[in-house]
């Protein structure tokens, strides 16, 4: 149970971390 948590907590890192260098390179490029 807790390696399935754990697993999904860091799948939504990764997409956090997706978000976030997208977000920077729309501000980098305006």
């Amino acid at each position: 149970m807790w390696a399935q948590c754990s697993g999904m907590f860091s799948e939504v890192e990764s997409l956090n971390a997706m978000l976030f260098i997208y977000m920077i390179y729309n501000i980098t490029l305006i």
